[in-house]
């Protein structure tokens, strides 16, 4: 139940990525879901404004997009992902935005701008817990691999 829900509500918001130029908004979601009282992503959303109004929907709308996943390979080792990834550059944009991960990875420049991204949040989880002796070689290994970008 819970992968069919999964792959229901990927497909959904791929669609709406689709017609989007890629980038997924939550507002965009929000009037798709809307104006689809019978999707799957219309039936995860508080629609009693007595209960969540239009804010509480984008939050739900946000969590959604950051928890859906997606096996992007077939493979014996096939595991799931996420469905969708925020960069950087699209958060800067009025309303922020998702991309579709496996168009993501599959794209020169938006892939390194992903690698960038996740060094940069290494690099800030690394200073958090600098003190952690028992993490070096993950922080050695996290080293040897910006060098390579």
């Amino acid at each position: 139940m819970i992968a069919a829900t999964q792959r229901a509500l990927a497909e959904e918001l791929e669609e709406i990525a689709t017609n989007s130029d890629g980038v997924l908004q939550a507002e965009a979601v929000h009037e798709w879901a809307r104006i689809h009282p019978d999707s799957t992503l219309h039936g995860r959303l508080q629609w009693d404004d007595e209960l969540a109004g239009h804010d509480f929907r984008i939050w739900q709308i946000r969590f959604i997009i950051r928890t859906v996943t997606v096996v992007a390979n077939t493979g014996p080792n096939a595991e799931p992902i996420r469905a969708f990834v925020s960069l950087m550059d699209d958060r800067r944009l009025p309303g922020g935005g998702y991309r579709q991960t496996i168009t993501v990875l599959s794209d020169e420049a938006l892939r390194a701008a992903l690698v960038k991204q996740a060094l940069s949040e290494f690099r800030y989880w690394q200073q958090k817990y600098k003190a952690l002796k028992e993490l070096a070689e993950i922080f050695s290994a996290a080293d040897r691999a910006a060098e390579l970008i």
